[in-house]
């Protein structure tokens, strides 16, 4: 029976029990001692580097900058890795769903326009085509002229009222586009204030 067992159970011959066969492996209390020390160290190291980490962490979520809202990222005023203060402009974003056109009305006409009239929108590029708008905001006063007219015996020293008109429809123009912007009156409706010289198609 021996020599059976010895021949299925190899095992019992290769691997005997570790303290009763190598003495050498069972610890003293100084061993002991010794291996919790080192323990100990290994953990105070480990705490050490996971506040190192979070630490570390928390400086750099000090350097991410978010937007307070969703928007698209028109224009950007730094480079990265450029040094910036408190009142540095990063960046000009916009909301690309809400736009107006910023027409130059001429003084003259300033009476005329009234909120909630209807504008008739043009713009080169676009032959036959147009687009409805109202007038959303009128200001209380003229500034001077911002854009140049594009025939050189106008004159230039003028002072306008800068309209906000909002685009009832989506259109193809483009930020920064020049329109051409008719107004309606409110005393009569078929007559119009026309600016002539290109509005500005902007960001509301």
């Amino acid at each position: 029976m021996g020599k059976r067992a010895r021949a299925f159970c190899p095992e019992l011959l290769i691997f005997p029990k570790p303290l009763e066969r190598n003495p050498s492996l069972r610890f003293s209390a100084e061993d002991s001692e010794r291996t919790q020390r080192d323990l100990d160290v290994v953990r105070a190291r480990r705490s050490s580097a996971l506040a190192t980490i979070t630490r570390i962490e928390a400086e750099i979520a000090k350097t991410r900058i978010l937007a307070p809202f969703k928007d698209t990222v028109l224009r950007r005023h730094v480079e990265p890795g450029e040094g910036i203060n408190a009142h540095t402009a990063l960046a000009t974003l916009a909301d690309l769903n809400r736009v107006r056109i910023e027409a130059e009305v001429d003084e003259y006409d300033a009476g005329r326009v009234q909120n909630g009239a209807r504008v008739r929108i043009t713009a080169e590029g676009f032959p036959a085509k147009s687009w409805n708008g109202i007038v959303e905001e009128v200001p209380d006063g003229v500034v001077e002229k911002g854009l140049q007219p594009r025939d050189p015996s106008r004159p230039v020293d003028v002072r306008v009222l800068r309209v906000k008109i909002a685009l009832t429809n989506a259109t193809p123009l483009k930020l920064g586009q020049r329109v051409a912007v008719e107004i309606a009156t409110p005393a009569v409706t078929a007559a119009l204030v026309t600016q002539r010289e290109p509005a500005h198609f902007a960001v509301a």
